[in-house]
């Protein structure tokens, strides 16, 4: 084969391919020592060329690098030699993004005082409030804001940097923000969400007890499916901000979405046993609203019942969870849905109205499930005696003398009537407690009390969960106190390294058994 030697033209076209190759590649080679901190290194290059300064790497200059890793020095000299401030890369970021990115609020000081665009957005619409906001730097939202930086400016989602701190949980930058002057609290992302909405959504309680300090109004502000924030929460099971909502927010607890649910119904159908509970128990909602099918919630938790597979919280969720305990004997199908269901039936809800199916709750499950349900519908005293009440609890009822309860010794108004041995031997708490009768012996199925309530069984022991819990910080505490050597001693001997180990163990090292510094001294603790 042979080949052509390139002509002037082709030859000079190489050498100017060439010569912006080694540029490029030397230009790499500067940023990289930029963004090192080798601050000789860039002062004699731009010093050569100062036409350069504003030099880019793959979209980055020597300012942006050096803003991001905090290099003070170097962010002066390029600014003092004319550096543009607000030059953008590729993303559209400026150097105070880049700051911000790298968590440096000193740099962004010096970046702001010079005339940094405090509100300058990249190519997602994200301010650098946005960014320090999403990584929750402190400090740097606390320059931006006492810079001015303007809070209610939205991203490319519609989200406020409040948005991204109550995503991410960020308590502090919630409280800073939620106190400037001007913040919108009304502004909506591009799903809808205001701030409130945003906190119930995320359960982010402390946040919500934030906004609604500010902004009470937006309680039952809805969002254009007619989901306020209570109802937000209760479909997400996000206890602790119901009560809130509720209670600090004075949210109307019946309040319908678009499609007539109510936050009861919304939390019945996801199964949240702990919603289901405060907004029955404590706040006593209506539990018999229907949505535009004509389904109540006692409908609801059985239709759905082959979905709900949730966990129950004793604590949170005591009085479903002694039923829940109770239906393990009878090997329920669907034993949470079935639970939630008793309590409704317990609480007093219409056990006959009927759906746009013309269906009673009973209609869609088996007559054995039926019979279990029943066992919990509360008696109704219609000022004489209820139906299965004899001769000796009207007597019982009649008296005005405490009876004393045979566990605990408390006196109280009567004690709790056990089925299906009919005695009256303990408080509502000791009965709670009780697996068998103490009188007789017989397995316990059901307890009522003087007013026809049930009382859920409860269990005297902690969950599995919790044991294991307890297990794992147990092993953490002795870990942090044993010898890591031998495992049996106590560690009462530190080194300058900040590890440590036992007196006996330490006596021979000179290196380190854990990071293998060598041991320059050892410090006895007591």
């Amino acid at each position: 084969s042979t080949t052509t030697a390139p002509t002037g033209d082709e030859g000079g076209e190489l050498a100017n391919l060439l010569e912006a190759h080694l540029e490029i590649s030397k230009l790499d080679q500067l940023v990289r020592e930029a963004a090192q901190g080798h601050f000789d290194t860039i002062r004699e290059f731009v010093t050569k060329h100062p036409d350069q300064v504003d030099a880019q790497s793959h979209g980055k200059t020597f300012l942006l690098v050096a803003c991001h890793q905090g290099h003070m020095d170097l962010v002066i000299f390029l600014l003092n030699n004319k550096a543009s401030i607000n030059l953008t890369d590729e993303e559209g970021d400026t150097a105070l993004h880049y700051a911000a990115f790298g968590n440096q609020p000193n740099i962004m000081e010096e970046l702001l005082e010079r005339g940094a665009d405090v509100n300058a957005v990249n190519k997602s619409s994200c301010s650098p409030l946005h960014v320090a906001a999403n990584k929750q730097f402190v400090h740097c939202v606390r320059v931006l804001i006492k810079h001015k930086a303007n809070v209610n400016v939205q991203d490319s989602y519609g989200d406020t940097a409040l948005h991204d701190a109550i995503g991410k949980e960020s308590l502090d930058i919630v409280d800073m923000l939620c106190s400037v002057h001007g913040a919108d609290f009304t502004i909506r992302n591009k799903r809808g969400f205001n701030i409130l909405h945003h906190a119930a959504l995320k359960g982010n309680n402390i946040a919500t007890e934030r906004i609604l300090s500010k902004a009470r109004h937006l309680v039952d502000v809805k969002k254009d499916d007619g989901f306020a924030a209570l109802h937000l929460a209760c479909l997400n099971g996000h206890r602790a901000v119901v009560e809130t909502l509720a209670l600090q927010g004075q949210a109307d607890i019946n309040l319908p979405n678009n499609k007539k649910q109510t936050p009861l119904l919304l939390a019945v159908s996801q199964g949240h046993c702990s919603v289901v509970e405060i907004l029955v128990g404590q706040l006593k909602v209506d539990m018999d609203i229907a949505d535009e099918e004509e389904d109540t919630p006692f409908h609801v938790v059985l239709l759905k019942r082959g979905s709900i597979h949730t966990e129950i919280n004793e604590n949170e969720a005591p009085s479903i969870y002694g039923i829940w305990a109770e239906l393990q004997a009878t090997h329920t199908d669907y034993p949470v849905a079935i639970a939630i269901a008793c309590y409704l039936v317990q609480e007093g809800c219409s056990l006959d109205k009927t759906n746009a199916k013309k269906q009673i709750p009973f209609d869609l499950i088996s007559p054995p499930v039926q019979e279990i349900v029943r066992q919990y519908i509360p008696s109704k005293m219609s000022g004489s005696v209820a139906e299965g009440v004899g001769e000796e609890e009207v007597e019982e009822r009649s008296r005005s003398t405490p009876v004393e309860c045979g566990v605990c010794s408390e006196l109280a108004d009567s004690n709790v009537l056990l089925e299906p041995c009919r005695h009256r031997v303990a408080c509502e708490e000791c009965s709670a407690l009780m697996k068998k009768c103490i009188q007789c012996g017989s397995q316990i199925n059901k307890r009522v009390t003087q007013d026809g309530r049930l009382i859920a069984c409860k269990s005297r022991q902690p969950s599995a969960e919790r044991l294991r819990y307890l297990e794992s910080k147990i092993a953490e505490i002795e870990e942090a106190h044993c010898c890591s050597i031998c495992m049996e001693r106590r560690r009462n001997v530190a080194f300058l390294c900040g590890h440590g180990a036992c007196d006996k163990c330490s006596l021979t090292l000179r290196i380190c058994h854990m990071c293998r510094k060598t041991i320059t001294k050892k410090i006895n603790l007591y």
